[in-house]
């Protein structure tokens, strides 16, 4: 299906060349450039020119990631689109820009210049001047977010109780806004579009009526001698309810200043924005949102699924949602991705065979990646598929493409930064985790294996029983493997013991696995020994006892 319509709209956009004039689109290119956004951006705008000269050269087949790099982003010859993600990077930027520029200053331009998602080539079609005026048809369930209702979000100027304020609001605006924009799930309306309707001294419900926005943020900026205090609240348009807030504090110096838009755009979007964000857990405290639609559905499902102790109804459970949902939704990465995770993880906890439920993650995750290679989810879980494979390098370096995919998205930080501490970066891991802490107190469970891994590493036991009981989850065998292991280096044989036995109910099979579970999650071999020999000796004493 992507790949056909990727095709017909190379065959609409090759219609338009031919009307077109090769100098129009040049001169589109330079009005394009000389903008205030390209203007500024010496990167989009070579990345530009340089796409649209080569297709309009009649080479648009060099353009991959390589010649790319090499040619546009100035790159040297040894430069590996395995490892560096920058072409990619560059070019989602570059669809931004090109978005931001038609919804500004380019909004009556004649001609448009688009580069498609999945591919580097980009297409020319006419501007909105030139479309012929036809009716257009709704399929139901296959529009931009196929019958998923968009969440809005729009960042209203602050109100600032001195003039002295009003640079740091407008900073502080722009940057709320590009770092909502980085969350998939959010539509985030131009700042300057936003600033220029409230120029008008209308008010904030205002703003909601105009952008059909679900939700705003806004605040205000207050200074008390040498300190700036900022408030911000996040409101629901629809209820007019307050759904969070928080204030900051920092001082009123250049250095100071640029601390604070950091920190609250930090803690902002890691509140609000993402799986783990108040409008996510907003959104599916609603029952009349869920019901009859398979998505939302599906994510439900998943995260009951992953969020109690996994068994095999529940996987089995969440994978025929999540087969609906991309029924319904069939471009939706993300989707892909729970499904690729439900088939590793029916693996790696002794239900399914490797050879079975591999391939068929393997080809979830290379479908999400032809539909959004950026997308920060798949990437997670990409590591996942690869570390679980053997391939460890790989599986750092997808987990960490996807971390900085978007670092202040709590939920998928979390997840990557236990992927990172697992793989034996323990420093690194640790580190993510606490500034995802930080940023958002929702915290899984699983977290707190990471935590246990670094105890044990550095001999401290009674550390490491402290966090195996905050690790606890009911039924998951693997919160009694903590505990006994952590009994086992405190000397408390017979509490071992007891735990040991607590594992075999929960896992019949461990005894003759046991190198098997503990290695899928306990990767460093200094740990992973630990670990296997402790459970050894309890394994040894209860046998003998």
């Amino acid at each position: 299906m992507l790949e056909a319509r990727k095709c017909w709209q190379l065959r609409i956009s090759l219609v338009y060349f031919l009307i077109m004039k090769t100098d129009e689109i040049i001169k589109q290119l330079e009005k394009i450039n000389s903008s205030r956004i390209f203007a500024r951006s010496p990167i989009l705008s070579g990345f530009l020119s340089y796409v649209v000269n080569q297709t309009l050269s009649g080479k648009s087949t060099f353009l991959k990631e390589y010649c790319i790099a090499i040619e546009a982003l100035g790159k040297n010859e040894d430069f590996d689109p395995q490892k560096s993600s920058i072409v990619r990077t560059s070019a989602n930027r570059l669809r931004n820009a090109l978005e931001s520029y038609y919804a500004l200053e380019g909004r009556d331009d004649d001609i448009r210049i688009e580069l498609p998602r999945g591919s580097y080539i980009p297409l020319f079609k006419p501007g909105i001047s030139l479309e012929p005026a036809t009716e257009k048809k709704v399929d139901k369930g296959q529009g931009d977010h196929a019958g998923i209702p968009a969440i809005c979000i729009a960042v209203v100027p602050f109100e600032c109780f001195s003039d002295s304020l009003y640079s740091l609001g407008n900073l502080l605006g722009k940057q709320l806004c590009a770092g909502l924009a980085a969350f998939k799930d959010l539509n985030v309306i131009s700042w300057c579009m936003v600033k220029e309707f409230q120029d008008q001294n209308v008010p904030d419900n205002a703003v909601c009526i105009k952008f059909k926005a679900h939700h705003i943020l806004n605040g205000t900026i207050h200074i008390n001698r040498n300190r700036v205090t900022i408030h911000i609240i996040l409101v629901n348009c629809n209820t007019g309810h307050q759904v969070w807030q928080k204030s900051f504090d920092g001082e009123f110096s250049e250095e100071g200043e640029n601390k604070l838009v950091i920190e609250v755009v930090e803690i902002t979007c890691g509140s609000v924005g993402g799986f783990a964000g108040v409008i996510t857990r907003e959104q599916f405290s609603a029952p009349n949102l869920i019901a009859g639609n398979p998505v939302y559905m599906a994510i439900v499902t998943y995260a009951k699924a992953f969020q109690n102790t996994p068994t095999l109804k529940l996987i089995e459970n969440a994978t025929q949602v999540l087969n609906t949902a991309i029924e319904y939704a069939p471009e939706k990465s993300f989707l892909r991705a729970m499904l690729a995770e439900c088939y590793i993880t029916g693996y790696v906890f002794g239900f399914y065979t490797k050879k079975q439920s591999m391939s068929l993650a393997q080809e979830q995750i290379s479908r999400a990646l032809m539909i959004d290679d950026n997308d920060q989810y798949t990437r997670c879980i990409s590591g996942f598929y690869y570390s679980q494979n053997g391939f460890h390098n790989l599986a750092m370096q997808e987990i960490k493409t996807a971390l900085a995919l978007n670092p202040n998205d709590v939920f998928i930080a979390g997840r990557c930064a236990h992927g990172i501490a697992v793989l034996g970066d323990l420093d690194y891991g640790l580190a993510v985790l606490e500034r995802g802490r930080n940023l958002n107190p929702y915290f899984i469970k699983y977290n707190y294996l990471p935590y246990f891994l670094n105890c044990i590493r550095h001999n401290e036991y009674d550390k490491a029983m402290e966090t195996a009981q905050l690790y606890y989850i009911p039924d998951f065998f693997w919160s009694p493997l903590l505990l006994a292991v952590a009994c086992y280096y405190l000397d408390r044989v017979a509490e071992a013991r007891m735990e040991y036995e607590n594992i075999l109910q929960m896992k019949s099979d461990f005894d003759e696995r046991r190198e098997f579970y503990v290695g899928c999650f306990v990767i460093p071999e200094d740990l992973r020994a630990k670990l296997l020999t402790a459970l050894e000796v309890i394994r040894e004493q209860v046998t003998d006892f």
